[in-house]
């Protein structure tokens, strides 16, 4: 139950990062810890290609206005925290910090929807690894079974958090304040690959 109880943790973890970051990274001053850095898209493009990068970014816009426009959040926002005083009423004291942390909000969730669409470029090629891994991973199981081979429980319940947390990061990455390499997505399909495998050829019933 111990065990069963960390796992769930490990899971809500990684599952409330990305909110965190979205609202605690935009307390950051400096604008640039929210917006995309054209160092990234420059990496983006030469690896995908500048025709898939401009598809993502048209993408990328799509997606944000339908969540922050359409469904009347980002008006929402300014106009619960940072309202628009009229007449002669004095602005309220802490709007003007309050409308630049907003800004930096929502830069920072548009630059989350721009590295989502970067990310969903290499979904094919994930599906097809960490499937094949798995697969190689249950057969090398099946084998070892057959031979009286040991499956370590240890190995597997690390390499399933591994793969927990593999999994929150693909959906944490895309708030985090710095660059990504273009090579990260790929390095992180490799890694989720390897849990996979791993996952399934030291599984246990009953574990």
């Amino acid at each position: 139950m111990a065990a069963q109880s960390r796992f769930g943790e490990h899971v809500l973890l990684w599952l409330l990062l990305p909110v965190v970051l979205i609202v605690v990274v935009p307390a950051i001053p400096d604008p640039g810890f929210a917006r995309i850095a054209p160092e990234e898209i420059a990496g983006n493009t030469r690896l995908l290609g500048a025709q898939a990068n401009d598809a993502a970014m048209l993408r990328a816009r799509a997606l944000f206005e339908r969540v922050a426009v359409r469904w009347g959040l980002l008006a929402w926002s300014f106009a619960t925290f940072a309202p628009v005083s009229s007449g002669r009423v004095r602005i309220a004291p802490g709007r003007r910090a309050a409308t630049a942390y907003l800004r930096r909000v929502w830069w920072t969730v548009y630059k989350g929807c721009y590295r989502f669409e970067i990310a969903t470029s290499w979904l094919m090629a994930t599906g097809l690894v960490v499937a094949a891994a798995f697969l190689d991973g249950t057969v090398r199981r099946r084998i070892k079974s057959f031979e009286f081979g040991y499956s370590n429980p240890v190995a597997f319940h690390l390499s399933a958090h591994g793969l927990v947390g593999l999994s929150g990061l693909l959906f944490a990455l895309p708030f985090v304040p710095f660059g990504i390499e273009q090579w990260a997505w790929p390095l992180l399909i490799a890694g989720l690959a390897f849990g996979a495998w791993k996952a399934a050829e030291s599984y246990q019933a009953g574990v």
